[in-house]
């Protein structure tokens, strides 16, 4: 009896449950303590029934030492064909041209100085004030980068499409400039002239 209630015991909970739930009624208390629901199984369920939960406790150990198989392969079953396909195409790096190609020969390789001025020009490029430049669109109200979206500033005479800018319905809160809802900030006055930033 005890290797049976051993095997048994190897089955989770729910798996018990579901097995005898219309065979024998439960306690709450045999529902939720292992113990106690193993002691009730073994006490009043037929034998043909502690046959099959057994043989259910066994395959269930098996599928679970099965699945820890796969997830740590033994030393001897580890694949060694990575190993080689590295060294392949390390070779193929080393003997291509007449340079050598071997990371460790360019790894601490000094950059020319004309290498050290393309990187500086490269990097202002990306980060100076002109690629970073942004400002407020009149029309959509968002901020804009001047680069990436095309943020141009134009006279308010000179916006394409005018009449989509003007709102069917007119609302006191609306600060219209020209008949046109544009968002204030984008605004700017040069002179006698104002300008819009549009992207």
């Amino acid at each position: 009896m005890d290797a049976i209630e051993t095997d048994i015991g190897k089955l989770p909970m729910s798996a018990i449950i579901a097995q005898v739930g219309g065979m024998m009624k439960l306690s709450n208390e045999e529902r939720t303590k292992k113990t106690l629901l193993l002691n009730c199984v073994l006490r009043d369920s037929p034998h043909a029934l502690l046959l099959s939960l057994q043989r259910a406790g066994l395959a269930h150990e098996q599928m679970k030492l099965d699945r820890r198989g796969r997830k740590r392969p033994r030393a001897h079953e580890v694949d060694i064909g990575r190993k080689a396909a590295c060294t392949e195409e390390y070779q193929e790096l080393v003997t291509v041209g007449d340079q050598s190609s071997d990371p460790a020969d360019t790894f601490l390789h000094v950059p020319t100085a004309d290498e050290v001025e393309q990187i500086y020009e490269a990097f202002y490029l990306a980060t100076g004030t002109h690629a970073l430049q942004s400002d407020t669109c009149g029309v959509c109200a968002r901020e804009c980068s001047v680069q990436e979206d095309g943020l141009q500033s134009i006279k308010l005479t000179d916006i394409p499409n005018p009449a989509r800018l003007r709102p069917k319905k007119p609302h006191p809160n609306h600060g219209l400039v020209n008949g046109m809802l544009l968002e204030p900030a984008a605004i700017t006055q040069e002179g006698a002239e104002a300008r819009v930033n549009i992207c």
